[in-house]
């Protein structure tokens, strides 16, 4: 898979485990905004049983994270989502942090090649619509998958 992203945003070292390999991608000035691309090994892939079971295992995790209040899950204006060709799964999220803060989270998956992808970004609330449009769409408008 390949993605385009702001030069201003600095790629981590990918984080990998014998389940999956995580990319993060944020701006330089730390200010809530964050991408995550996951892909599933082969092994990790097979014990999955759909796209929605991937967003879901990532909203349970995420609502069970340290610091995480008020997680709500909220009901996405379309449950999927064109990206490099192919309808991804989509379910949105709210919650709040410790400091008071909202924030808007997006999961979408999909399997492509009997491999299991999955991208989650989120934002403060206050300024998902513009990150929306000026990050994640122009990003995920960007990815292509190689194979």
């Amino acid at each position: 898979m390949t993605l385009k992203y702001p030069v201003e945003w600095p790629k981590a070292t990918p984080q990998s485990t014998s389940d999956s390999v995580v990319l993060a991608f944020h701006p330089q000035q730390n200010n809530g905004i964050d991408l995550f691309i996951e892909r599933f090994s082969s092994s990790a892939s097979a014990t999955l049983s759909s796209a929605n079971n991937v967003n879901q295992n990532n909203l349970s995790s995420f609502q069970g994270a340290q610091g995480i209040n008020n997680f709500h899950i909220v009901t996405p204006s379309s449950p999927q989502l064109t990206v490099g060709g192919a309808q991804w799964d989509k379910q949105d999220a709210t919650f709040t942090t410790t400091a008071g803060l909202m924030f808007h989270l997006t999961t979408i998956a999909v399997q492509h090649n009997q491999l299991y992808y999955d991208i989650l970004y989120y934002a403060p609330a206050i300024v998902y619509n513009e990150a929306m449009q000026k990050y994640f769409q122009p990003m995920l408008d960007s990815i292509q998958f190689q194979s």
